[in-house]
């Protein structure tokens, strides 16, 4: 799976916050921060506030198990209030398992939303691949998830969606992920 990942590459972490590696065209790192958690990508006066960095709008909120827990409402998905975020996006993992609906377009809608920033951070990256990681998106979540970003990329950004590739590295040390892509 890994070994046909081409570089340009941004690998991405959908956990208790949204981490990012890049690796340029010469399979190297670049000299830039690559902090994409508080990117924003959500410009609506009414985006949530991040309550470590005060901003508003950023990926942290949205790509991540806080951005899972707070769009469960939205779904109808009823979840105890005194829960932590994972306990939440947990519960929320095991009924997208048993392909509950509410969960499924959950974790479509979250997959649109990935794909819509994807659009966004190619306005700052060279990319061709695409590697997602994480507990969030694990699984069939992540099957789940990337649909919905290849789907809201094909609809909106055709161009770019048929320039990329997609991998996921679910039951993979991340660690290890990372370290086999520059080989």
């Amino acid at each position: 799976m890994i070994q046909n990942a081409q570089s340009p590459l941004l690998g991405v972490s959908f956990g208790t916050s949204f981490a990012a590696g890049y690796v340029d065209r010469n399979k190297s790192l670049t000299s830039r921060l690559n902090e994409l958690a508080f990117v924003p990508i959500n410009f609506s006066p009414s985006a949530t506030v991040d309550p470590w960095s005060g901003d508003k709008g950023c990926s942290a909120m949205y790509l991540s198990q806080e951005g899972v827990a707070a769009l469960a409402p939205d779904f109808d998905i009823e979840l105890d209030k005194d829960m932590t975020v994972s306990q939440k996006c947990w519960i929320i993992r095991d009924l997208l398992e048993a392909n509950e609906e509410h969960a499924v377009k959950l974790y479509t809608d979250l997959g649109k939303w990935f794909g819509l920033s994807i659009a966004w951070f190619s306005q700052f990256y060279d990319l061709k691949t695409i590697m997602i990681a994480g507990g969030t998106v694990g699984g069939y979540a992540g099957e789940v998830m990337l649909k919905g970003a290849s789907d809201a990329l094909s609809a909106e950004f055709p161009e770019l969606y048929e320039k990329l590739t997609f991998m996921g590295s679910a039951g993979q040390d991340q660690a290890v992920t990372a370290a086999m892509v520059t080989k």
